[in-house]
């Protein structure tokens, strides 16, 4: 058997973020084109990624505290379609949410963040919430959550959510995916995504 090889390249593609702190995340073009890359590379993986619908209806997802929580809405009007196939897609993504919460003298202040923050959805129904969520300093006590909302409009849809204790200090990794009827339906009406990523520290 013949083998054949590869010489890599390790240059890095100066049209993506080179960190999460990277103004280029608040590009558009750039935030949907990170989307774009991670939905290609899941599709490539394993298919049992796409089992299952876990999509929730709006009565069904958490209702944070606004005071300990970020919101932010990102448009998906952009939508990409792929050589030799029908499906189509729309994502986006963000860099870094930062909150900080300082207690005087009572106690240590704790530093949140939601980082790498990457989702979307198909035109089969398919949708992903992937990124990590994580705390420097503080005492024990500390959770945080990051929520993703698809909107049609002012029609809440549905979305998915991930919640983590954060005991240590620690930076948390996770990946949510599944199939939805009802995002297949409503692919074409979407038109944003709402995340909102809550932190408390008790």
């Amino acid at each position: 058997m013949d083998l054949k090889t590869l010489t890599p390249n390790l240059k890095r593609d100066p049209g993506l973020p080179s960190g999460v702190w990277d103004p280029m995340w608040e590009r558009p073009e750039v935030a949907h084109r990170v989307a774009v890359d991670a939905y290609l590379a899941l599709r490539v993986g394993d298919d049992a990624l796409w089992g299952g619908d876990g999509l929730l209806a709006a009565e069904a997802l958490p209702d944070y505290p606004k005071k300990n929580t970020e919101e932010r809405t990102f448009a998906l009007g952009e939508v990409r379609t792929f050589e030799e196939s029908p499906t189509r897609f729309r994502g986006g993504s963000y860099g870094e949410i930062f909150r900080r919460y300082t207690y005087g003298q009572t106690k240590p202040s704790v530093n949140f963040h939601a980082q790498a923050a990457t989702f979307g959805l198909d035109s089969e129904g398919r949708y992903f919430l992937k990124g990590v969520v994580g705390r420097v300093d503080g005492i024990w006590g500390n959770k945080a959550a990051l929520c993703c909302r698809f909107l049609a409009g002012a029609e809440l849809v549905g979305g998915v959510f991930f919640e983590a204790e954060l005991d240590p200090p620690q930076d948390v990794p996770f990946r949510l995916t599944g199939v939805s009827p009802r995002l297949r339906e409503r692919f074409d009406a979407i038109t944003a995504a709402q995340v909102l990523f809550f932190s408390k520290s008790t």
